[in-house]
């Protein structure tokens, strides 16, 4: 008597996605970044076996929108630029 829900014994291939990753960082052309085009994504395992990659994935490519992103220069940088003189400026000298 064969079991429904047991599984078979041979291997599946893995399941291939290809993946376009654009961010709009702006209303016009010229602010659209495209981080992957059609990029192969081998769907194997467990999304929990591989967040610590995908973590440090979608943390470099923040860095990498706003390190292209004429808007992040625009908005962003200034007043990254006066927090970071304010830290400095906090230390003191010695």
């Amino acid at each position: 008597m064969a079991d429904s829900g047991k599984r078979s014994d041979h291997q599946r291939e893995p399941l291939r996605v290809e993946v376009t990753l654009v961010v709009r960082t702006g209303p016009a052309p010229e602010d659209r970044l495209t981080i992957l085009d059609d990029a192969p994504v081998p769907m194997v395992g467990s999304v929990f076996e591989y967040r610590n990659r995908i973590v440090r994935f979608f943390a470099a490519t923040l860095v990498q929108v706003a390190m292209r992103s004429p808007a992040f220069y625009r908005e962003i940088a200034p007043g990254l630029l006066t927090y970071l003189d304010a830290l400095r400026g906090r230390g003191g000298s010695r």
